[in-house]
């Protein structure tokens, strides 16, 4: 056989050391190489202790929402000396099962059928039309105020012209 036994521990260690980390496990090596407790990473950090314990425990059953940690996540994250963009995005992909997030591309809405004109261009004739009526009734309006201006000013007149006796 060419190959080596798999049940060698310096080639199990190399499997290993090619496993990707989970994020608990990146937030709790983080954590400890800080050499601090949870507790007191959770008082620095400024993040509830139960949320740092689900967070490194990977156990969300908790909370009925994920996406409600993700603020204090990027908190932590932030305090451990992690990049909070990846650590989040990492989170969101692990909890939600998105392949790539945040960049996912929307389908395009389908496009509205055309609508059905009536012959004629009905549509600029009714406008012109309502135009054309506010137009007259301010016109006649003005007429009545005009003509009511003018016959105040007639029956003021005689009483005016009248001599004083």
């Amino acid at each position: 056989m060419t190959g080596k036994d798999p049940s060698v521990p310096e080639e199990k260690a190399s499997q290993d050391s090619s496993r990707e980390q989970s994020l608990s496990e990146l937030l709790t090596s983080a954590r400890q190489s800080r050499q601090l407790s949870p507790a007191q990473a959770a008082a620095e950090a400024h993040v509830p202790a139960h949320y740092v314990k689900m967070l490194e425990a990977g156990d969300y059953t908790l909370i009925s929402d994920q996406l409600y940690l993700l603020p204090f996540l990027r908190r932590y994250a932030s305090f451990l000396a992690l990049d909070a963009d990846e650590v989040s995005m990492r989170f969101v992909r692990d909890t939600q099962g998105a392949e790539s997030y945040p960049i996912r591309v929307a389908e395009p809405a389908p496009a509205a059928p055309p609508t059905k004109r009536r012959k004629g261009g009905g549509g600029w004739l009714t406008s012109v039309a309502v135009a054309l009526i506010v137009l007259l009734a301010l016109y006649l309006a003005g007429i009545g105020r005009h003509h009511a201006a003018a016959h105040d000013d007639t029956s003021d007149a005689p009483a005016a012209a009248k001599p004083n006796s």
